[in-house]
């Protein structure tokens, strides 16, 4: 049974209102909505709001909102959000860009020692970067060992740096576990002046091929860099770069980078960690304001989803 209480007719359309509450509000030719809580808003060529709790807005050349709690927003050229409760905000196909999410770093204190840990609470999903420094080579081969958590991490090997020492091995672990995570980085070889320096990112692939670039340098003057990689394959990357110096020594990352850790004072090394969020494809590298002193460095680029 309904009451009408107003009555536009004509272009506008006709206001009624349902004993259950919220009926058709401009019905006709601007649209309607249909009975139920918040049922269709703007029915026609403007969209339409399909019954239930927010059902689909826009629907049509804007977007459709789909039915269920904040269900899909702008479908179509602009981007679609998936039904549930908030989904994605970015067009069909992408993905959000890698993000810097936290760091943790530790040297091995006023003495050599065999190992070296940090701690964070990490995100589950998430992808960390390990950069592993010790003033010699130790015996880190071009593999994996020495990176290690206590989560279950599995890690892959990216890089090491040119040059005899100080030695600097980059790895990561995709798709960690989450929760609080120590890391370690393991001298092969004994003990010996080492730092350890963990970086998490979010959006990134969880398994497949990650890597997508890498590179190495050495020298002895001022001014370190640290190699050339070939032009990346894939726009959305983080590129992580280090180095280090025997002695103490001064280190500034390149304006479009940012500092992970830095360590110019150390008993028997300098260190230096930086990355950054890339957007586009092509050679990259990396070249710090530092002091002169025999050093090595390395820089790895990893895919972003």
């Amino acid at each position: 049974m309904k009451r009408a209480l107003f009555s536009f007719a004509g272009v506008i359309g006709l206001l009624t209102v349902s004993l259950a509450g919220f009926s058709s509000i401009y019905s006709g030719s601007v649209g309607t909505l249909g009975a139920g809580q918040f049922g269709s808003i703007f029915g026609g060529s403007a969209g339409m709001l399909a019954g239930g709790q927010f059902g689909s807005a826009y629907s049509g050349a804007v977007g459709s909102l789909g039915a269920g709690q904040f269900g899909s927003v702008f479908n179509g050229a602009v981007g679609t959000l998936a039904s549930g409760q908030f989904g994605s905000i970015f067009p069909a196909g992408t993905s959000a860009p890698p993000a810097f999410v936290q760091k943790c770093n530790q040297n091995g204190g006023g003495s050599p020692v065999a190992s070296v840990s940090c701690t964070m609470t990490t995100t589950s999903g998430n992808l960390v970067v390990l950069i592993g420094v010790t003033d010699q080579a130790r015996v880190n081969g071009a593999d994996a060992s020495g990176c290690s958590d206590n989560n279950g991490g599995s890690y892959v090997y990216i890089q090491r740096s040119g040059g005899a020492f100080p030695l600097i091995k980059m790895c990561y672990a995709a798709n960690v576990a989450g929760g609080s995570t120590t890391f370690t980085w393991t001298n092969q070889g004994g003990a010996d002046w080492s730092q350890i320096v963990v970086a998490e990112f979010s959006s990134m692939p969880t398994s497949g091929t990650i890597i997508d670039q890498i590179a190495q340098s050495s020298g002895s003057g001022a001014n370190a860099d640290s190699g050339t990689t070939s032009a990346t394959t894939h726009a959305a990357d983080i590129s992580v770069v280090a180095a280090a110096r025997a002695g103490a020594g001064t280190w500034t990352c390149a304006g479009d980078y940012t500092e992970l850790a830095e360590d110019e004072t150390f008993v028997s090394i300098s260190f230096s960690a930086c990355y950054k969020i890339l957007s586009a494809t092509g050679t990259q590298s990396m070249t710090w304001t530092s002091t002169a002193g025999g050093w090595s460095s390395s820089i790895g680029v990893l895919k972003g989803l």
